[in-house]
Formats: C-alpha cells, sequence, structure tokens
C-alpha cells in the first residue's frame, strides 16, 4: 500500500485521498526529509519548501500542491529526478477575488468614497486578476493592468507599464514570488516605486508577502497617508507587527480559504494522482455543496453601503481583521492557528439575493458578483 503524507489543513484529506493509499497527516511547517518517513506521495500548500533538502533520498515519486503558485517548488529538482508535480491552478480564485472586493467596498464605506470615482491598477492578470477585473468593471471603475509576462506572450496593448499602474488610485497585487529573472516581482513595490504613488492611494496584496518591501512600505505609507489591506505578509508566520497595526485591514493570508476554494484545491490534486495511479476517480465534488441561502436586499445611503451589507452577512472582512490585530501574533503557532481554525465560509454563488425588480443596477452588480437573483 502506497504511504501518502498530507498537510493536515488541507481540507477532507483523509476522507478523499484513503482509497488511494495509507494517508498520514502533517503539519506543513514541520515537515521536513526525516519527517518523510517511507512516504510515496507528498501534499502540500505553501508553507512547505520541496527542494533537494527535503526530498533527497526519499521514496516520493508525486508531489502534489494544493495551491495557485509554486514557487516554493524546486521544479527543476523534480524534474532531474523524475517526480511528478502539480498544483491547483485557479481554485481559490473567486474566494480571493471576493476578499479583493470586499475590501474595497469595506474601505469605501469607511471612508465615503465612490468605486465608480476610482481607477484601479491590476498587476498581475492570471486567474485572480481576471476575476478582480471583472467585479471592479461591474462597479464602473476605471480597470489599468500589468502582467508582462502575458504582453510579451500576447502582444495585447491593454497591457500597460507599471508606471501607468502606480498612478492609479487602487493597485491590487496578483503576481507570483519572482527573486529573480527578467519578470522579478520580489520588492516589486520598493522605495523607488512607492515613491511614484499618490498620496491617499489603496494598496491590497493578496498575492506573496515579499511582493512589498516592508520597511519601504511602512515609511512611504505614513508619509502619503497610504491606505492598505494586506492578507499576506513577509517573513510569515512571524509577521511585523508594527505594519498589522497601521493598516486598514490584516489578515492571517486566509483571503482563498473559501471552504469552495479548498474543496477545489483538493479536488485538482486528487484527480491528478488518480490519473497518475491510473486509479478510478470515485470522489465527486457536489457531494459537499451548501444549500442555498436566501438574502434580502435593503436599499442604503450608498451603492457601496447597499452592497458591501448584503456581503457582511456572507463575508465579514472585519472579522478577520480584529482576529488578526487582537490576537498580537505573539508567536508564529498564533498567525497559523488562525488559519487552521478558520471559520467556514462560502463564496458568493451559494446565496441568492431576494431584491425588488426596479434596483437594476444593482442586480447587474450583484449577477456579476456570481450572487444569485430572485426578484420580486
Amino acid at each position: 500500500m502506497l504511504n501518502i503524507l498530507i498537510d493536515e489543513n488541507i481540507l477532507l484529506a483523509e476522507q478523499v485521498f484513503s482509497h488511494l493509499g495509507r494517508v498520514k497527516l502533517i503539519n506543513g511547517r514541520i515537515i521536513t526529509n526525516r519527517t518523510l518517513g517511507n512516504a510515496d506521495i507528498l501534499i502540500v500548500r505553501s508553507i512547505t519548501n520541496v527542494n533537494e533538502k527535503l526530498l533527497k533520498n526519499s521514496k516520493v515519486k508525486f508531489v502534489g500542491s494544493a495551491t495557485i503558485g509554486f514557487e516554493h517548488i524546486d521544479l527543476d529538482y523534480l524534474r532531474k529526478n523524475k517526480i511528478f508535480f502539480c498544483n491547483a491552478p485557479g481554485s481559490n480564485s473567486y474566494s480571493v477575488a471576493e476578499y479583493v472586493i470586499t475590501a474595497l467596498l469595506s474601505l469605501a464605506v469607511k471612508y465615503n468614497f465612490r468605486l465608480s470615482d476610482k481607477s484601479i491598477g491590476i498587476i498581475g492578470h492570471g486567474n485572480v486578476g481576471k476575476k478582480v477585473d471583472t467585479f471592479c468593471r461591474a462597479f464602473k471603475m476605471k480597470v489599468l493592468l500589468n502582467d508582462p509576462p502575458l504582453k510579451k506572450l500576447t502582444g495585447n496593448l491593454k497591457y500597460l507599464p507599471l508606471r501607468n499602474i502606480l498612478k492609479t488610485d487602487i493597485i491590487s497585487l496578483h503576481v507570483p514570488l519572482n527573486k529573480k529573472g527578467r519578470y522579478k516581482t520580489h520588492h516589486l513595490l520598493n522605495k523607488n516605486n512607492l515613491n511614484k504613488i499618490n498620496q491617499n492611494s489603496v494598496i491590497v496584496n493578496t498575492s506573496r508577502g515579499s511582493v512589498i518591501n516592508t520597511g519601504d512600505f511602512l515609511e512611504t505609507s505614513k508619509i502619503k497617508k497610504l491606505m492598505s489591506v494586506l492578507d499576506v505578509w513577509e517573513n510569515e508566520p512571524n509577521i511585523n507587527k508594527v505594519l498589522l497595526n497601521h493598516v486598514d485591514i490584516g489578515t492571517a493570508h486566509i483571503a482563498g480559504y473559501s471552504i469552495d476554494g479548498k474543496l477545489n484545491g483538493t479536488k485538482q490534486i486528487y484527480s491528478e494522482l488518480c490519473k497518475y495511479l491510473k486509479e478510478k476517480n470515485i470522489w465527486h465534488l457536489n457531494k459537499t455543496k451548501s444549500k442555498n441561502k436566501i438574502i434580502k436586499f435593503k436599499q442604503e445611503n450608498t451603492l457601496e453601503e447597499s452592497i458591501y451589507n448584503i456581503i457582511k452577512k456572507v463575508y465579514d472582512i472585519n472579522y478577520d481583521n480584529t482576529l488578526l490585530k487582537k490576537s498580537g501574533v505573539s508567536n508564529n503557532n498564533v498567525f497559523d492557528k488562525l488559519r487552521k481554525d478558520y471559520r467556514e465560509r462560502r463564496e458568493f454563488n451559494n446565496y441568492t439575493i431576494l431584491i425588488n425588480k426596479k434596483f437594476k443596477n444593482e442586480i447587474n452588480i450583484l449577477k456579476k458578483l456570481r450572487f444569485n437573483i430572485k426578484t420580486f
């Protein structure tokens, strides 16, 4: 029987993978060459670095990462040693995009501005960036895009230079962490680039913490009175407490933590493993769908308030913000515990909005956010 070692935070791991082998669950931060033991299959998240140091002289021949990104994986080493690799692109992209639009609505209500008056620069137009693009356009925001690899691949002129993006009212980061090379994103927002950003701009980072230089950001943010939403941090789980207390919204790397996103990740890795082992795929995602919940629409003073009050009944982002800030992040375990014990959160398409058909603009926006609509 195959031995399958899986990060304990991968949803339904034991239930889903147990018919394929002997499953052992483990804290992803303590997976080492020694703890691998006799594992044939390794399934991780982004907190586990998979490289020669981890895998040398092990039996592992299949590595799956239930994540969108794969910068924690040494792909060259896996290729050289004929170790199969797969990840879960797009699995939690709606979850992250919903987090972003929720954060923007929260700030709009808090600081009393209209999203339609704002421009947003989206850096990285992949699975998440495209969805953020769609959501923002639903509110008639001016959307500018930057994605150098896609610009080179497609030649599409809609992908603008970074200097254009830095002048928008809101900047949202959706890039992988590349530490070197032509498309380096490590410390993309450094002192030089941060100095080009306008006063009172909004910075949103749900990609990787090290895309922003923490010291430079703290300094510039105070001078330029930037609003900020950070879900990812340099040196996680040992995050900068000064920065945490400075940001408007700070959360424990949970933007992609919807139940739906987690299940998608589990399903994608499971399907790839079944193919690899030539085993029958017997687990179906629709077994875990939630019952549709109905929320009644109520018109508020502004469009932003009206939509935000609907979303708060689905996902209260400020609850996550308060939870992390009150925790004080006294030690590394606190950050990880917030992630491990994260509450159930479902995506917008699991809910139906009961709304008077006269609210045509609101209905159009809610549909684009993937809510189901029932009019009267």
